[in-house]
Formats: C-alpha cells, sequence, structure tokens
C-alpha cells in the first residue's frame, strides 16, 4: 500500500506541473511569441498534455502504453510539421498512424517482460484467474495480450477494503467477476476499445478501485 500512495501523491504534482506548462505556452503565443506557423493555442494544449500522459507512462514503466499517445501527438502536431518541412498538411493517412501505435502496442507488450504482482499474465488464449481478496487486492496486475482472461475473487470475507486491480488489456477479452456488495471506483484510459462497468444504485460495504488501461480490447464488470 505505500507504494500505492506514493503514486497518489505523485500524480496530482506531476498533472499540476504539465497544466502550468500548458498554461504558460498559451500566454507565450497569446503576447505575440512565435511558437511557429500552424501551431495554435489547442495544438499547445493537446500536445503538453499528450507528453504528461507519454512520460507518465514511461515513469510506471508501462512501455507499451506510449504508442498511442505518440500517435496522438503526431496527429495533432501533423500540419504544422508538414508545413515546416514543405510537404503539404497531410503527411500520413491517420488510420495508417493507429495501425502502426496498434501493432507497436502488441509487439512491444508482448516482448517486454510484464511487471506483474501476480502469476496472471495470459497470451493467446482463455484463462481463469483467481484472487484472494485477503491477501492479493492490496495491489493485483492483470495482464492480457490477445488472451481471454476471466478475473474470479475467492476469499470474500476477508477482505479488508480499499484495494486496487490494474488491468493491461492488448487486443483482449477480460471480464472481472465482482462481488455485488463492494462499491467500484474506476480509472480509465481507453484506445479504440470497450471498458463496460454496470452502473450500481445501491448501499455497498466495501470499495474497490479498478485501473484499467485497454487497447483495442473489451473489459467488463460482472457483479454477483
Amino acid at each position: 500500500m505505500k507504494n500505492s500512495n506514493v503514486k497518489t501523491r505523485f500524480r496530482p504534482i506531476f498533472w499540476g506541473v504539465v497544466f502550468i506548462c500548458a498554461a504558460a505556452l498559451i500566454i507565450l503565443d497569446a503576447v505575440g511569441v512565435n511558437l511557429g506557423e500552424g501551431i495554435t493555442p489547442w495544438r499547445i494544449i493537446l500536445g503538453v498534455l499528450l507528453l504528461g500522459w507519454i512520460v507518465y507512462e514511461i515513469v510506471q514503466l508501462k512501455f507499451a502504453s506510449i504508442f498511442f499517445p505518440l500517435a496522438f501527438l503526431f496527429l495533432v502536431f501533423e500540419a504544422p510539421l508538414g508545413i515546416w518541412l514543405g510537404k503539404g498538411e497531410d503527411l500520413i493517412s491517420t488510420w495508417l498512424v493507429l495501425l502502426v501505435a496498434l501493432l507497436l502496442t502488441l509487439g512491444v507488450g508482448m516482448l517486454l517482460p510484464n511487471r506483474t504482482v501476480l502469476n496472471s499474465t495470459k497470451r493467446m488464449g482463455r484463462t481463469g484467474v483467481y484472487l484472494d481478496a485477503g491477501k492479493d487486492l492490496a495491489s493485483a496486475l492483470i495482464h492480457d495480450n490477445l488472451g481471454n482472461v476471466q478475473v474470479y475473487i475467492t476469499n470474500r470475507d476477508a477482505y479488508p477494503g480499499n484495494g486496487v486491480i490494474t488491468v493491461s488489456d492488448n487486443l483482449g477479452t477480460v471480464t472481472l467477476r465482482i462481488p455485488g456488495t463492494w462499491m467500484v471506483a474506476t480509472q480509465i484510459s481507453n484506445n479504440v476499445g470497450k471498458v463496460d462497468v454496470p452502473p450500481q444504485d445501491y448501499p455497498c460495504s466495501q470499495s474497490i478501485t479498478l485501473v484499467i488501461h485497454d487497447n483495442v480490447g473489451t473489459v467488463s464488470v460482472v457483479f454477483e
């Protein structure tokens, strides 16, 4: 839990610096400082946010997750880059850029060793992962590449609360079977995928946080 607390304190500081840098660049543009032909305040904002996203993923050692923000960063600045190179505003097809990002995400995700808390990595197949609520949910990681993973929670009466399950899914399907009496909070990063968490409008006895990084896959929660 100590590592989780450090990350929690780091996030607002990191994104605070990113937002301040974006504000400074907008002010420079507003007072007439030439940042380059075609570089508008909106491009500045998006560019700084995307750079922040890339740095954040690198700090978290999630190298396979940097290619979609890199692709978006290129698309944001494609027009001014094309003007600067003298090749026009449209350098490459948007769909081709996204396809390359997808292939790099899948390729790097399969080649690099996975940072796992549990032996719960799956590629190209179907598997069941069983998490002990009494000891595994403080910081559990499910990593799936092109697989079909069913996540079950056992020993539910021993759950102390405030657990975190991180799901990294690349072109796969992950189903999380969560007790219906637990309140689910989510932090979702979704790149051309689908994340389905049913609404909860009833009292809950415990809480759990799902941190989901989904790249062209499907992550769903089933309350039991």
